[in-house]
């Protein structure tokens, strides 16, 4: 009902709705809302009770100026040699991409795969020849090699520290 009153007090908001609301509000007393009692008749209609809600700020009055919109940039037009730079970029990344996903895919492989370091985890034994079995020791160094994490050409290199005596030369 106040915004019918309203349009109909600014002839059809073309007046200042604040300017002209705030005049009739001065002049006037707007009258309390009525109460509804508990009990009514059956005959009788309610009576909805008579609110009076503010209405929203109009901008550009001398009290709520309307706020600044910034001006719109007019972009420049690319030139051709800003597309050729860009296309030259795009090529390039277009090469290297292949060579990142392998070297990816080898860090990953890596990193799911460590390779075995060489600790000292079995002592490794010695052969001296004579009456001691060659074939014996050999199963025994190389189960004492592979705990120890020694690949097999590195075994190659290390058995000649474990050949002792005749064995040796």
């Amino acid at each position: 009902m106040d915004l019918i009153n309203a349009y109909n007090l600014t002839n059809g908001f073309q007046q200042d709705p604040n300017e002209v609301l705030y005049q009739v509000s001065e002049t006037t007393t707007s009258p309390e809302p009525e109460v509804l009692s508990d009990t009514t008749s059956e005959n009788s209609e309610e009576e909805i009770p008579h609110l009076h809600i503010p209405l929203p700020p109009i901008y550009n009055t001398p009290n709520n100026p309307a706020p600044v919109i910034p001006p719109v940039i007019n972009m420049a037009q690319p030139n051709q040699q800003d597309f050729q730079q860009l296309r030259a970029a795009i090529a390039a990344l277009t090469q290297v991409l292949p060579n990142t996903n392998n070297a990816l895919v080898g860090n990953t492989q890596a990193i799911a795969n460590p390779p075995r370091r060489e600790g000292k985890v079995a002592e490794l034994p010695s052969f001296y020849g004579g009456n001691q079995d060659p074939v014996a020791w050999l199963e025994d160094f190389t189960r004492a090699c592979n705990a120890n994490g020694i690949a097999n050409g590195r075994k190659l290199e290390v058995v000649p520290a474990y050949l002792k005596g005749a064995a040796s030369t």
